[in-house]
């Protein structure tokens, strides 16, 4: 079976739905989670377009009360009018909700959830998640939250043989070579 199938069956099960069809991939770090999008983004790369939200690139620049959303609107206003439906991926989307900046970034994500134009699948420690739900119980409402559990010892196995070529190609120069491990 493919790495990460099951995550990607739940992923794919959610994004086809017609409420609450965005994802918070929610897991420790180091898990996988953004591996999972990666994964997502190869086999939708054709059918949907894909967008990555950098919230820090988005906050450079943005000293002036209201520049923070000109720009997410100018962003959203582009996303909303791609068809098929875009896919938005937000990695830091437990930070949003730190600020009073970032609190009013949340808030237009939500109108944009609310009017089904985007879909946003965004990752998260159980932490962090924790700590979105407190500051903002409505999060349920527009994701559906996808656990991502540490890998065992034969799903890491089965991962470092998928990438093991890339990886003694782009280590080359170091001669580095994978031996078969039992």
């Amino acid at each position: 079976s493919d790495v990460c199938s099951s995550d990607l069956r739940k992923i794919h099960e959610s994004l086809a739905r017609v409420n609450k069809n965005n994802i918070i991939l929610v897991g420790e770090p180091g898990v996988g989670k953004r591996s999972v999008v990666y994964k997502l983004v190869k086999n939708l790369e054709n059918k949907k377009e894909i967008r990555s939200l950098d919230l820090t690139l988005l906050l450079a620049g943005t000293s002036l009360r209201g520049q923070l959303e000109e720009k997410l609107g100018q962003v959203l206003a582009d996303l909303e009018n791609l068809r098929p439906k875009a896919l938005l991926f937000i990695s830091d989307l437990a930070h949003m909700l730190d600020s009073e900046s970032g609190a009013s970034a949340w808030s237009m994500l939500k109108k944009s959830l609310d009017k089904k134009k985007i879909q946003i699948i965004a990752v998260s420690t159980p932490k962090a998640y924790k700590n979105l739900l407190t500051k903002d119980a409505s999060i349920k409402n527009y994701f559906e939250a996808i656990e991502v559990e540490e890998p065992d010892s034969n799903l890491c196995l089965k991962i470092l043989n998928s990438v093991k070529e890339s990886l003694e190609k782009h280590y080359s120069s170091h001669n580095l070579k994978f031996r078969k491990v039992a």
